[in-house]
């Protein structure tokens, strides 16, 4: 299938960005859709968010465990034939509410040979209040054809305990007075309700996304607005909140796309055979 989105070039935008026309926008009913996006970079090779994350997940180390009373870093070597004393380098850095306020880097003095772990010696200078995580990025040692010396090769991240693992914005806010509107939240099950004097919205805790939230009076300052996906004729619906300042609407839902336009072409081997061979 290839590693890029398929995709035709079909000039640029006012700012200049290249614009591209995937299944669907020919005026065409049989297409792929959405398939056609769902590769590593765009067609004209620019890399998604998705292929940092493939990378990552193929780092040829990974942090298997950290004992902070200790200050023990354990560290597995995944490479099937390499030792990673000489492949890699090791380095720690402590991020306190995303800003990084300590460093260092680890040594790899013994050998690790393939699919084994080592305990190696971190003991970073940890926040006494903030959301506190210790980021271990692993670097190449030495230059080679694929990548310079020091290129990250994949990150693990640790959560580190101290005295109050709330990012400090958060805190700052929690002992800010209640405001006088009040907010009702109820879960139920893998649904969390959220209903005001404006809104009435519901969280899918399997997702992390809003389901479809009740419809607001007529000059309400909250719009619902709804987008419907299909892959076939039970179209499901998406809804998201949207405040519209001074300038409220109410929208419904979008009607689902027909079956000849959201259903891909069947290959020749679903097709059923007519009566007679044909």
């Amino acid at each position: 299938m290839g590693v890029s989105d398929h995709a035709q070039l079909a000039g640029t935008s006012d700012d200049g960005r290249p614009v591209f026309r995937y299944g669907g926008d020919h005026g065409e009913d049989i297409h792929d859709g959405k398939l056609l996006r769902r590769r590593a970079v765009s067609p004209d090779r620019v890399p998604h968010p998705g292929l940092a994350e493939l990378k990552n997940v193929q780092r040829p180390a990974r942090v298997i465990e950290y004992d902070q009373e200790e200050g023990l870093l354990t560290i597995h070597n995944d490479l099937d034939h390499t030792d990673l004393s000489q492949y890699a380098r090791v380095s720690w850095e402590v991020r306190c509410d995303g800003v990084v306020v300590d460093r260092g880097d680890i040594d790899l003095t013994d050998p690790v040979p393939p699919h084994t772990s080592v305990m190696l010696r971190c003991e970073p200078q940890i926040p006494h209040a903030g959301n506190a995580t210790c980021w271990s990025p692993i670097g190449s040692r030495v230059p080679n054809h694929r990548c310079p010396a020091g290129h990250v090769l994949g990150i693990d991240e640790v959560p580190l305990r101290n005295a109050d693992g709330r990012h400090r914005r958060v805190a700052e806010l929690a002992h800010r007075p209640a405001s006088r509107r009040s907010v009702q939240v109820a879960r139920k099950g893998t649904r969390i309700d959220v209903a005001t004097a404006g809104l009435r919205c519901t969280i899918d805790t399997r997702t992390g996304l809003p389901a479809a939230p009740e419809r607001q009076r007529p000059g309400s300052p909250w719009n619902a607005r709804l987008s419907s996906t299909s892959g076939g004729p039970s179209p499901t619906t998406t809804a998201t909140c949207v405040w519209n300042g001074n300038a409220p609407t109410t929208t419904g839902p979008r009607p689902a796309p027909t079956p000849s336009t959201s259903r891909r072409k069947p290959r020749d081997d679903e097709r059923r055979r007519r009566p007679g061979g044909a």
